[in-house]
């Protein structure tokens, strides 16, 4: 969001994201069944896979959106030539190659 200066069309939608994804987040943890086995310690015995799946790609949906927000907004401003820009840039990439 600083990149983009904090504007509205950007910071509204993208907070609206995350609190949504906190929502899903605080759904799969309280999805998971757990017991206290004596000896071996706590271990799930139950958990909603569609809950789990859909963190997984609602997560990985945000990072890309953020990143290409972020690659936009660096290559086609002015100083998109400084050492910083293209850190940031290559550090996204492989973030998001990473994750």
């Amino acid at each position: 969001m600083a990149v983009w200066g904090r504007t509205l069309h950007i910071t509204i939608p993208l907070s609206v994201s995350l609190l949504a994804y906190g929502g899903i987040l605080l759904r799969g943890v309280i999805g998971v069944k757990d017991v206290w086995i004596p000896g071996s310690g706590c271990t799930i015995v139950n958990s909603q896979i569609n809950i789990l799946r859909t963190i997984y790609i609602y997560g990985m949906s945000l990072d890309f959106i953020v990143m290409c927000l972020t690659i936009f907004k660096l290559v086609f401003s002015t100083a998109s030539n400084t050492p910083l820009v293209t850190m940031l840039i290559q550090d996204g990439l492989v973030y998001f190659a990473i994750s």
